[in-house]
Order: structure tokens, then C-alpha cells, then sequence
């Protein structure tokens, strides 16, 4: 696999951004605070999954346990888009 770092990783956000800018949000601090709460909505779904499925099903049944990684994969997202974003809109 070839060098994968932040800069890395923030380039491909930048590319997204530009490609998507019609369908996405725009990447601002005015929409930080939207997008911290779909974190934490995400957040909330993968709770959901734990109480309502227990951590033993999501380690032996697999289509919990897709569920659970693919919100936790959500969460992760809104996570690195939110400091990507605040990163690439720091005042210097």
C-alpha cells in the first residue's frame, strides 16, 4: 500500500468536496455544528445496535454485526470530515 498520511487523506477530501460540491454541504465552519450532530447521531445508532443487540451478537452474528460496522464506519466518517474540515478552515 502506498504512503497513506493526513495530507494524504485531506487531499482526497478536497477532490470530493469539489466533485460533490453541488449534492454535499459545503465544507465551512458554519456547518461544523450540523455536521458534529450527524456524528452523534450516527453515534446513537451504533448505541442502539449494542442495547438492543448485545455485544455478543455483534461479534457472533453477521449481519448485526455488518450493521454495527457500517455505523460505526458512519461515525468515523462524520468524524474525519468534521476535523478535516475545521483543519482546512483554521484561521492562521
Amino acid at each position: 500500500m502506498a504512503h497513506f498520511d493526513f495530507e494524504k487523506m485531506q487531499a482526497i477530501q478536497k477532490e470530493l468536496q469539489a466533485k460533490y460540491r453541488e449534492k454535499w454541504t459545503p465544507m465551512g465552519p458554519q456547518y461544523a455544528k450540523d455536521k458534529l450532530l450527524y456524528m452523534f447521531i450516527e453515534a446513537g445508532e451504533m448505541a442502539d445496535i449494542i442495547k438492543k443487540q448485545g455485544d455478543e451478537s455483534i461479534m457472533q452474528d453477521m449481519p448485526v454485526r455488518e450493521h454495527f460496522i457500517e455505523e460505526m464506519c458512519d461515525t468515523l466518517l462524520w468524524n474525519i470530515t468534521r476535523r478535516i474540515g475545521r483543519s482546512l478552515f483554521k484561521e492562521t
